[in-house]
């Protein structure tokens, strides 16, 4: 009974603090159905009310909502994308351009942190977006556009390294990253924003050209594109584990290095 009567107590406080997280990155109802969805996930009434179980499930309310924003997102992505697709499909020129609009700013800075450098990346916005008209009617609509659009730009930008001279292009200095701003159109606010207000800032991006290309790579397809796990997948032909490896390690060093440099 008295173990009974500390979840019970417990639950009102645990529920206040999962909802304060939900509602920093979502709007009210759409926190309300998250958090209720987690809470039935993980039976927390049954679990006993302690500060080491509030912080784990914090900890993962956390993930929990900054995913299920992610899949809201998607789901909202993919339904204009289907009307734009079949418009285009149907010979409308202008809803290709809409799509172009969109995504050329997600193809461009693909590519810019791929090849390094302005010139390669503005390359790559024209070809990605000749093949991916030209192979439109193979689309499977199961998937995002994004993501089949940053698979050409992948495949793209390795066939371009594939025929660089390594040396030479590892000598290659950093280009003026002030060219990258007219590209970078994607604004909307995420549950990874600051890490996207830091990307937009000179200061990070440096700092994002000195990471790996493996780390570099992963980072800005699941913070800047809000990529899934498994269309990181897709698009690398890495394993989720190696993904996962990727983020945090990339993540870890992206730290270090904004540590060791005045950020504006």
């Amino acid at each position: 009974m008295e173990q009974g009567q500390r979840d019970g107590a417990g639950m009102p406080q645990i529920h206040e603090r999962l909802m304060q997280q939900a509602c920093q990155i979502l709007d009210e109802p759409a926190a309300q159905h998250a958090v209720d969805q987690f809470l039935a996930q993980h039976g927390v009434p049954k679990l006993p009310e302690t500060l080491a179980v509030d912080d784990a499930l914090l900890m993962q309310g956390q993930a929990f909502f900054a995913e299920y924003l992610r899949e809201q997102r998607a789901a909202q992505e993919q339904t204009a994308e289907r009307e734009w697709i079949a418009q285009t499909l149907a010979g409308d020129q202008d809803a290709y351009a809409q799509l172009i609009e969109r995504y050329s700013g997600a193809v461009y800075t693909h590519a810019y942190y791929r090849l390094g450098n302005a010139h390669d990346a503005e390359d790559a916005v024209q070809e990605v977006f000749y093949r991916a008209y030209t192979r439109l009617h193979t689309f499977d609509q199961s998937r995002r556009f994004r993501a089949w659009l940053l698979t050409i730009a992948s495949n793209y930008c390795t066939d371009v390294q594939r025929g660089w001279n390594a040396l030479k292009r590892q000598a290659q200095q950093w280009v003026n990253l002030d060219d990258v701003d007219y590209w970078l159109t994607n604004t909307d606010d995420t549950p990874e924003r600051v890490v996207q207000q830091h990307e937009r800032d000179a200061v990070v991006r440096h700092a994002l050209q000195r990471l790996p290309d493996k780390y570099r790579e992963v980072l800005t397809l699941f913070y800047w594109n809000d990529l899934s796990y498994q269309e990181i997948i897709a698009i690398t032909g890495l394993p989720e584990s190696t993904v996962k490896t990727h983020l945090r390690r990339g993540r870890l060093q992206l730290k270090k290095l904004l540590e060791g440099m005045e950020l504006s």
